[in-house]
């Protein structure tokens, strides 16, 4: 196994060696965890440059998921929480926080799969009453439009010193 992962390395190391005389290469010049003290939390998650959940509030469906679920931990919420906060304050701490022009905070995807049990959860309760159920299906409607909508509409770049909340805010006036 070990072999096989150094073998992996072998063509990335031959190819560093022969365009920069050297082994191995940091590709980030100097990209660092610039606010490592200081973490952009809140704008990670709600600035109108890329806030995950701003573009992206379905998403708030199963973080609530996992705060109901975390006592039962039924889906391993406890576990899951701390994933993200760690991811979440990893981002926040990045020099380029907002992870360039983009449509929502980008660096979540790969956390999404870990989302849909908490999300299933609070589906669960929802439709456990024809109202809860209703309701439910309608904010899920209403969010997954609002979401595509705002892709729809996306111009590169939507951040930047001219991209503010009420840039933002203009883009939701024309999708309602």
């Amino acid at each position: 196994m070990a072999v096989a992962t150094i073998a992996v390395w072998i063509p990335q190391l031959i190819y560093w060696k022969s365009v920069t005389d050297h082994w191995f290469m940091w590709s980030y010049g100097d990209e660092t965890f610039k606010y490592w003290k200081e973490p952009k939390l809140f704008r990670v998650l709600f600035d109108a440059w890329n806030g995950w959940l701003l573009y992206s509030p379905i998403a708030i469906i199963p973080l609530v998921g996992l705060v109901l679920g975390r006592h039962s931990n039924r889906h391993s919420e406890r576990i899951i929480m701390l994933i993200l906060a760690l991811a979440t304050y990893l981002f926040a701490s990045w020099w380029a926080w907002w992870f360039g022009g983009a449509f929502g905070h980008r660096c979540y995807v790969e956390y999404y799969a870990l989302l849909a049990m908490p999300f299933a959860a609070v589906a669960e309760r929802a439709f456990k009453s024809t109202w809860s159920k209703v309701v439910f299906i309608a904010l899920c409607l209403l969010l997954i439009y609002y979401n595509l909508g705002l892709t729809y509409h996306y111009q590169a770049p939507w951040d930047g010193p001219n991209w503010t909340y009420d840039s933002v805010w203009n883009e939701i006036k024309r999708l309602f």
